[in-house]
């Protein structure tokens, strides 16, 4: 999956007394696009050196001791070798090493909560950065502000060698389950338990209810500041779907012979998918 960047070691711990150093990174972003580099070495993003006036920067987190940066300027870098580039081309990364790609896509996360927060959400007046912490904060009735995660599902219900799959609604297609489907997923409510979630959320999507719930693994999703929990689960009971139509469009079991999935390492869902494919799960 994209975190999994070993040998080389994330840090996020919290540095705001950091200057920029002329061969760190410097993530600047227009909308939802970023400022890339095509280089000898393969598509990375500006270096601090890079950029027009040296600007102002605010620190993001580290890569093997790499220091990667907010630029908080609407310059760009200087040069031709530099083009702008939408948050989904993480997802693939042509030319780009995976390390960089979860950097850009952490990034993201942190980006957009750094826009939200630049007024109070209590009493509308600009807010402050914390010294200390990750945290913004309002001077005048110091309400406090953490970066958002949210936890969610990915769920691979099984009946023997059958996966159940479903299509989003909005996302109709004509091609098989087995080509383009996912995995059910949703959202955590107040008070509840992931295994509780799970149980849930494959009732209320499917009407089906489940057995033998199991923790798989778990995956940080900057895209939409989700910490993700897999768990795989079994039948129990009546097979048949009931369809939640203002969720899915459409949903069934499919034969594990009949999946079709690509090799990438990007998503936990994708991941669970391929594993039943292959036996694993």
């Amino acid at each position: 999956m994209i975190q999994e960047i070993a040998p080389h070691r994330f840090d996020i711990t919290y540095r705001p007394d950091r200057a920029p150093q002329e061969e760190d990174f410097l993530l600047g972003s227009e909308e939802d696009r970023f400022w890339l580099c095509r280089a000898p070495e393969g598509v990375r993003f500006p270096l601090f050196r890079e950029w027009e006036g040296r600007p102002m920067a605010r620190y993001l987190f580290s890569i093997d001791g790499r220091a990667f940066f907010l630029a908080l300027t609407e310059k760009g870098p200087r040069g031709d070798s530099f083009f702008p580039a939408p948050v989904s081309f993480f997802r693939r990364g042509e030319g780009m090493a995976k390390p960089l790609r979860f950097a850009g896509v952490t990034a993201w996360q942190l980006i957009r909560w750094y826009r939200e927060h630049s007024f109070c959400s209590a009493c509308g007046r600009p807010t402050s950065h914390s010294e200390t912490e990750r945290m913004i904060f309002c001077p005048h009735c110091r309400r406090a502000v953490y970066p958002k995660i949210s936890p969610a599902l990915i769920l691979a219900v099984t009946d023997g060698d059958r996966l159940l799959m479903s299509r989003y609604r909005g996302k109709e297609s004509t091609r098989p389950l087995g080509e383009d489907g996912v995995l059910l997923a949703g959202y955590m409510e107040v008070g509840e338990t992931p295994e509780d979630a799970a149980r849930r959320e494959i009732w209320e999507e499917t009407g089906v209810r489940v057995k033998n719930l199991r923790y798989y693994r778990s995956q940080p999703w900057g895209y939409s500041d989700t910490l993700l929990l897999g768990f795989t689960a079994e039948l129990d009971g009546d097979n048949t779907i009931t369809l939640q139509e203002d969720e899915l469009s459409a949903a069934g079991w499919v034969p594990r012979g009949e999946i079709v999935r690509e090799n990438e390492d990007f998503s936990l869902t994708n991941e669970m998918i391929t594993a039943f494919r292959e036996g694993r799960l």
